[in-house]
């Protein structure tokens, strides 16, 4: 199994397209090691993590090559231990700066599972109630939405992707509208959890990236994680919009 490292992020409203070409050349990628890895093993049966680790690590640069992916952290999983990492390629096309196994690289919407996570905590702690509507916790001031259905979203039907919610087409930064009627059927929208991530601030009176991530990633021995992009993960990370730039334009 392989297992891209990266760093959660709070989801945003738009994501950066950057982003998108980066995360979809990173699924082609995978995609290929799948499909050209040779002398594969019969159904069943486990390649020694030896003979898997010299494959991925002729296999990925060849790939990486035929992608045009600058750089990229990949990690070798076996009973649910790393019992192999290392970064390939470069975080940054101008410096040539390498990849290795501390480099950022951001998850987009690959935090949602996390983010999921610290509401249900909050949940067990009794601070929020999966079935309530979520505009309960946010007070009568905060006004989200004209339309009077946003009363009926729960913080179930955002977790499921089936709350309806979209980004109002007269006022997409501030307020949400909807696709269709709450709880009716399921579409991915990442706008919900944005406005979750709200309600998470408001329970617990901290912003998000502090009041959860240290239970998360903590108790998987990931320390070095943070469900956030501050200034200095943003100079660090790897994907920086210049290098994805750089190697559109190639």
């Amino acid at each position: 199994m392989i297992r891209i490292q990266t760093t959660g992020l709070v989801t945003i409203l738009k994501m950066n397209r950057f982003f998108i070409l980066l995360l979809l050349c990173g699924f082609t990628l995978l995609r290929l090691i799948s499909a050209q890895t040779t002398e594969k093993p019969a159904p069943g049966k486990r390649v020694p993590a030896a003979d898997a680790i010299k494959r991925l690590e002729k296999d990925i640069p060849e790939l990486m090559k035929k992608s045009d992916i600058p750089g990229m952290s990949a990690a070798l999983v076996r009973d649910g231990k790393i019992v192999w990492a290392k970064g390939f390629g470069v975080m940054n096309a101008d410096t040539k700066e390498p990849v290795t196994n501390e480099t950022i690289f951001e998850a987009n919407s690959l935090s949602k599972p996390v983010f999921a996570y610290s509401v249900l905590k909050l949940v067990d702690e009794g601070k929020l109630d999966l079935d309530a509507p979520v505009i309960k916790y946010m007070g009568a001031d905060y006004n989200v939405s004209d339309d009077p259905r946003i009363k009926l979203v729960t913080i179930r039907m955002i977790l499921s992707n089936s709350s309806g919610l979209e980004p109002s087409k007269t006022d997409p930064e501030t307020k949400l509208s909807f696709e269709f009627p709450p709880g009716t059927k399921f579409h991915y929208a990442p706008v919900g959890f944005s406005w979750l991530g709200h309600v998470i601030e408001k329970v617990t009176g901290k912003k998000h990236r502090r009041s959860h991530s240290p239970d998360c990633f903590g108790a998987a021995g990931n320390e070095g994680q943070q469900l956030c992009l501050d200034r200095q993960i943003r100079q660090a990370s790897c994907l920086r919009p210049q290098l994805v730039r750089h190697a559109a334009a190639r």
